[in-house]
């Protein structure tokens, strides 16, 4: 078929216009995520475990840990009820029944793999929102710790 050139280019200007600001963008949204994960590793009981590498070597937007003791499905839906959207898995496997094969790669049991909780953050994320989500989270780890 004949290429859709307005849509081709208008998608070269959009990528481009992407790149402005990044890296202040990945600056401000890391130091977000890094907040957020202090405050739930301080105050989330029983301690989580982060999945993955350490904080300056993954994608800025992004958290996955593990709670022990608690199902990942139940973490979301505690969080749903609060306010903080929240996923056991990548969007593209959200159907799948199985804990993530990446976890499984990263070395996490089958039993450690079914706590685990992905948090992605927006770009514009804020400390106000970091802070409710790690109280969010320590609510729904008291309340339901002891649902294996």
């Amino acid at each position: 078929g004949t290429p859709n050139l307005p849509l081709a280019g208008s998608f070269a200007v959009a990528l481009a216009e992407a790149q402005v600001g990044v890296e202040e963008r990945v600056l401000s949204v890391s130091a977000v995520r890094d907040q957020l994960w202090a405050n739930i590793e301080k105050n989330v009981v029983p301690t989580p475990l982060l999945n993955g590498p350490a904080l300056e070597h993954r994608v800025a937007n992004n958290l996955n840990l593990s709670i022990p003791g608690i199902v990942g499905d139940v973490t979301v839906l505690g969080l749903d009820a609060r306010g903080v959207a929240a996923s056991t898995r990548s969007a593209c496997k959200t159907t799948a029944e199985a804990p993530s094969h990446v976890l499984a790669a990263l070395g996490l049991t089958h039993a450690q793999a079914m706590t685990s909780l992905r948090l992605t953050l927006l770009p514009d994320a804020t400390s106000a929102q970091a802070e409710h989500i790690a109280s969010a989270l320590q609510e729904v780890a008291l309340r339901y710790r002891t649902i294996v």
